[in-house]
């Protein structure tokens, strides 16, 4: 019987004896289970780390910078203000004041010997890095600078100091400098996760720009970020003024003109390097064989659209081959302007096929047996009839469209 009762408790004498060790170990190594953000960090707020056993009682959030045990430091820098917080017993937070609009890099550190409630320590320290992106400045993409208010942008991930900016930037056109203002615009479409993405600093030429300028935008190194100095690097960007006034091209119908005939409802298109007034242009341009214009084209009111590209409103004939010369003299809104007489030649053929007849027409006796539809440059046309006696309830009577009245 005693033999049976030994054996009995057997088993539980082997637990203790295999766990009791280990469960010394565990009780003696506290572990570090996660450890968040790491690496670079587009919109950092925080920085958390999750042990692996309670480190202050339930209940207990606060926690002073001196008895914290995350360490955190920014080599050449400094780290932004914020608090340290207990999420709940196991899980410790560095929460800043704000999102960190500056490029810095943040080394975090938990020191070895860090001890949780239960007297198990940390044996070795665990060590990361965290990197907000680098500083990119780049200038907008633009077509090139206009005469007058020519403007560059430029766009940056960070803030900067406005007067800052202004004291170090530089602006020169044909290697001259010149004056300028600037101003921050605001894109409030870049914000992400509650902070902007990107600022836009506009600087205007106060001065009317020649043609075939060149102009740069200079950054000298040093230009403070928005609340902290000495953080943006050299920079220099440049863009290039507009050119004098030239045809960059010109298409008739959906061709280019040359390689077959377009239809007469197709439209004689114009394209400039500049912006040109249309009246302007209709002046300087001469049509042969002649043509009218379209009579929904009113030349004192449509006359005045200034564009690089203008649709000419003539109404072309078909099977006919047009030249059309526009005389030297043209200008465009710069004052530039064509010395040379430009010439371009295309044809038209016929109008486009058209044939529209509802579908279900009624013929209704009265009317002679007649379908009403609209046809043009069709040579065939296939019709079926079928009889539908008047009796039948399915029967309508249709009339021509432009037969009945507003009110029918």
């Amino acid at each position: 019987m005693c033999r049976s009762i030994l054996l009995s408790l057997l088993p539980l004498f082997v637990g203790l004896i295999l766990l009791s060790p280990r469960g010394a170990c565990a009780a003696d190594a506290l572990e570090v289970l996660a450890t968040l953000p790491q690496g670079e960090v587009t919109n950092l707020t925080q920085i958390t780390v999750r042990f692996s056993e309670p480190m202050r009682p339930l209940g207990v959030m606060e926690e002073s910078e001196a008895q914290a045990p995350l360490l955190c430091s920014a080599p050449g820098g400094t780290l932004p203000p914020g608090n340290f917080r207990w999420l709940d017993p196991a899980t410790l937070t560095y929460l800043f004041d704000k999102p960190v609009d500056i490029p810095l890099r943040i080394d975090v550190k938990i020191p070895a010997g860090t001890q949780a409630l239960s007297g198990a320590t940390l044996k070795k320290d665990v060590r990361w890095q965290i990197q907000t992106p680098p500083l990119a400045l780049e200038l907008e993409r633009r077509d090139e600078l206009p005469r007058d208010s020519a403007t560059l942008t430029l766009v940056s991930n960070y803030p900067f100091d406005l007067a800052d900016l202004r004291a170090k930037s530089r602006v020169q056109k044909g290697g001259k400098d010149t004056r300028f203002t600037l101003r921050e615009d605001s894109y409030p479409g870049y914000a992400y996760g509650g902070r902007q993405m990107r600022w836009h600093y506009s600087y205007t030429i106060m001065d009317p720009l020649e043609p075939d300028t060149q102009v740069t935008l200079t950054l000298e190194r040093g230009a403070a970020l928005a609340g902290h100095a000495g953080a943006a690097p050299a920079a220099r960007f440049e863009a290039a003024g507009y050119k004098r006034l030239r045809l960059e091209s010109w298409q008739a119908g959906y061709s280019n003109g040359r390689d077959k005939a377009m239809s007469p409802e197709e439209n004689v298109s114009v394209y400039y390097n500049n912006p040109v007034r249309l009246g302007d242009l209709l002046s300087l341009l001469e049509v042969t064989p002649a043509t009218p214009m379209r009579p929904d084209f009113d030349i004192d009111e449509d006359g005045d659209s200034v564009s690089g590209g203008h649709v000419l409103p003539f109404q072309w004939a078909p099977r006919t081959r047009y030249t059309l010369t526009l005389k030297p003299g043209l200008k465009d809104s710069y004052g530039t302007e064509l010395r040379k007489e430009q010439r371009f030649m295309f044809r038209t053929g016929d109008y486009q096929p058209f044939f529209n007849l509802s579908s279900g027409v009624f013929m209704e006796p009265a009317q002679g047996g007649i379908a009403y539809m609209d046809v043009r440059n069709i040579e065939k046309i296939g019709l079926r009839v079928r009889y539908v006696p008047w009796s039948s309830p399915g029967a309508l009577v249709a009339y021509r469209k432009q037969d009945l009245d507003d009110e029918s």
